[in-house]
């Protein structure tokens, strides 16, 4: 009994096996963002210094400074003295900072970290109230594990050396999942399109690279694959 092969559903097991490989690659995507993320963390561990691109906003009595680099960016708003009201204006943080959307104006000071490539998708941040950090309620960290701790007796602006983010900023976090995923989705897409088109040059069947060279039938008879000739 001859068996006939049924080709009327190949574009719609194409189609399902690329919607399932953009699945896989997206969610490939984000688990690289949070790992590239957690590594600029480990590489670049303090949350306080001097950076290449440096913006300083100063407001007597109170000064802002963004710090950014290519992979992570740290904003910095102080009070000179803790009696002091900041006139810190909330548009000169970038769109991920909390003190966009909250109020800080009389916390003594608030740095926080964005970390991530090639846009910034995990945060943490802290407050402090007074100078001594080791004074039980001057000193919070949130949205972050810190996995080192400091040496006793650091500067002030050195308490979170060694904190890996885990608040999401999810503009950046899904931007980056599609710009990884997009990376694994078309890599293999490329790769196959040149080797059916050497195949095709060869006299080989484009997708299986079985010998059509002396073959009339419009199909390859090994995977079905349709024969496009000149």
């Amino acid at each position: 009994m001859c068996v006939l092969h049924d080709f009327t559903d190949e574009g719609f097991i194409i189609q399902r096996r690329l919607i399932k490989r953009a699945v896989l690659c997206f969610l490939s995507g984000l688990i690289v963002s949070l790992l590239v993320a957690w590594s600029v963390a480990i590489l670049y561990p303090t949350h306080f210094g001097v950076s290449a691109d440096e913006v300083t906003c100063r407001s007597d009595p109170s000064y802002c400074m963004v710090s950014r680099t290519i992979a992570y960016e740290r904003v910095i708003r102080a009070l000179v003295k803790p009696e002091q009201v900041s006139f810190f204006k909330p548009s000169d943080a970038p769109y991920w900072s909390l003190m966009r959307r909250c109020d800080w104006r009389r916390t003594r000071a608030i740095v926080e970290d964005a970390r991530g490539w090639p846009m910034r998708c995990l945060m943490s941040w802290y407050q402090l109230r007074g100078h001594d950090m080791d004074v039980p309620g001057q000193f919070e960290l949130r949205g972050g594990f810190q996995w080192r701790k400091r040496q006793r007796g650091s500067f002030v602006w050195y308490p979170l050396d060694h904190v890996l983010p885990l608040r999401p900023i999810w503009p950046g976090l899904v931007a980056n999942s599609f710009f990884y995923g997009g990376i694994f989705f078309t890599t293999p897409l490329l790769f196959g399109i040149g080797r059916a088109a050497l195949r095709r040059k060869c006299g080989l069947c484009g997708a299986c690279g079985y010998d059509i060279s002396d073959l009339i039938a419009d199909r390859c008879p090994e995977c079905g694959q349709s024969i496009h000739r000149k």
